[in-house]
């Protein structure tokens, strides 16, 4: 019983805080709003940003989806030492493949734009 509900209080919990997760691009940054109960906001301007990675476990791979970090000299470490997410400073959790690539162009032509 115990089991069972642990389940799906996950569950339930895995679901509003895919529901209130909120990530906006503007000229300048990227604004990410998460959390449930006491919301998370964040703000990465491109001019920090040193790399985008797109990870895929064996159950988003499954199930099509992905996560992309985004990673700042701040905090940066060995992607040894990480465990999703936790080398990055921002990032955008569950999203469709492709739209996982496109994010990572997307930001990727940016920082590009920031040397020249």
């Amino acid at each position: 019983m115990v089991i069972f509900v642990t389940i799906v209080i996950g569950e339930i919990y895995a679901r509003l805080a895919y529901h209130f997760f909120r990530y906006e691009f503007t000229a300048d940054n990227l604004k990410t709003e998460s959390e449930i109960i006491w919301k998370k906001y964040s703000n990465i301007s491109y001019e920090r940003v040193q790399n985008v990675d797109i990870q895929r476990g064996i159950i988003a791979r499954i199930f099509g989806f992905s996560t992309v970090n985004i990673q700042t000299a701040r905090y940066s470490m060995p992607a040894s030492h990480s465990w999703y997410g936790a080398n990055a400073e921002g990032c955008i959790p569950a999203v469709d493949v492709k739209e996982s690539v496109e994010i990572r162009e997307f930001i990727m032509k940016k920082i590009s734009k920031k040397g020249n």
